[in-house]
């Protein structure tokens, strides 16, 4: 669904919270591009046990990181004006 969705104007930000290793989000987030999507659109964080331990600021930094890349990725591709 993932690679799907990336020709479409979807970005996915994933967030793991607990001890976990995540393996599995992050493969989502390290699906090739352009072998398996057409840009990077999905992008993960770990939380970690405790987010509300992590201020605001780097909180709100973290989930937006690659947001911006994906949206020059998404305009250079003809998928978002």
């Amino acid at each position: 669904m993932l690679c799907d969705a990336s020709t479409l104007p979807i970005f996915w930000q994933f967030i793991g919270f607990g001890d976990d290793k995540f393996k599995f989000l992050r493969k989502l987030d390290d699906l090739p591009v352009p072998r398996k999507r057409a840009v990077d659109n999905a992008a993960f964080f770990p939380a970690g046990s405790d987010p509300r331990a992590i201020a605001d600021d780097d909180l709100y930094r973290a989930l937006m990181d690659e947001f911006p890349g994906w949206l020059n990725a998404v305009r250079a591709a003809g998928i978002l004006r």
